[in-house]
């Protein structure tokens, strides 16, 4: 009888033990964790096969699918930040249909308020010609301003995933075209310089 209650005792005591035991391993590894993360870097670097494995994902994507069954009925925004000879900094917003990949739209302005990119929609897009989604990044600029006049408009907006250039990639493009077959060639002095260019 003794042997028994000495081995439920034990029993009870190691159910106890194995109890505080996993509860310091637990607070242990989340210490640890915390450290890793602290120290981890930033911006996740890829290896070879990781990449492959996004490429791979890309191009099953839902995103892709959405471009490709909703590209005549949507347009692209986009902001081009170009430097002048005078040291200011003009903001150009480029509107492009992604149907037929045209550009739409060029707004220039040295002061961007948040009021700014919702009366360029406005110009651009008369209401017969509206699209019915409207693809951006999440820049600041953009402000409620900008998507209750979308809204008033009857058009939808579709920001983009943070850090995903890509799914507004159409735009990217022309905007690097922009770049380096206009700008690049041409000294910019103001705001009606540009928009004479």
């Amino acid at each position: 009888m003794a042997t028994f209650f000495r081995l439920l005792l034990g029993y009870m005591w190691d159910g106890f033990h194995s109890q505080e035991r996993l509860k310091a391993e637990i607070i242990t590894l989340r210490h640890q964790l915390n450290i890793l993360h602290r120290m981890a870097p930033k911006r996740l670097r890829l290896s070879g096969g990781g990449r492959a494995l996004f490429v791979w994902l890309y191009r099953r994507s839902r995103w892709k699918t959405f471009l490709g069954n909703h590209a005549d009925g949507s347009a692209s925004v986009d902001f081009l930040i170009v430097p002048t000879l005078a040291f200011e900094r003009l903001f150009v917003l480029v509107i492009l249909g992604l149907g037929r990949r045209r550009l739409l739209w060029i707004g220039v302005t040295t002061n961007p308020t948040a009021e700014w990119p919702a009366g360029q929609i406005t110009e651009a897009f008369p209401w017969d010609t509206v699209p019915g989604f409207l693809i951006r990044d999440n820049d600041g600029a953009y402000g409620k301003s900008f998507t209750r006049r979308l809204r008033a408009m009857g058009s939808r907006d579709r920001p983009i995933a943070p850090r995903s250039p890509w799914q507004n990639g159409y735009v990217e493009r022309s905007i690097g075209s922009i770049s380096r077959e206009c700008l690049d060639h041409v000294f910019i002095w103001g705001e009606a310089h540009f928009g004479m260019s």
